[in-house]
């Protein structure tokens, strides 16, 4: 690692963190992978790629950064929903860095509840 030093102006970008719960104080919160929560002071420049719905599930219609839309499914066997298009197949990783931002148009998963 490079060796700053006190006083020195950097840049510092992080990718792929959640927001943790909004608060009301002059600072972002994002939570790590563990779950713990650290403060960004309000000059860190945030950038959207996905909304708090991401990974994709089974079912899920999304539309990326120019608009084309995109249906989560998966086939048997597989550990997760793969993302299809007129564009091609993405596994939801592969589609988060090169199509990015996203966003939820529809979910399978809010509209299902218990049948009558």
């Amino acid at each position: 690692m490079t060796d700053f030093q006190d006083g020195e102006i950097v840049d510092v970008t992080l990718k792929g963190v959640r927001i943790a719960r909004p608060t009301q104080i002059d600072a972002i919160v994002i939570r790590d992978e563990h779950g713990d929560k650290y403060a960004l002071p309000p000059q860190a420049a945030i950038t959207r790629v996905a909304p708090a719905g991401w990974p994709p599930l089974r079912g899920d219609l999304w539309r990326d950064r120019d608009g084309a839309l995109w249906l989560a499914d998966e086939e048997e066997g597989d550990a997760f929903p793969r993302l299809y298009s007129a564009i091609g197949v993405y596994a939801p990783g592969e589609a988060l860095r090169q199509f990015s931002p996203w966003t939820l148009v529809r979910s399978e998963q809010a509209t299902e509840g218990p049948q009558s």
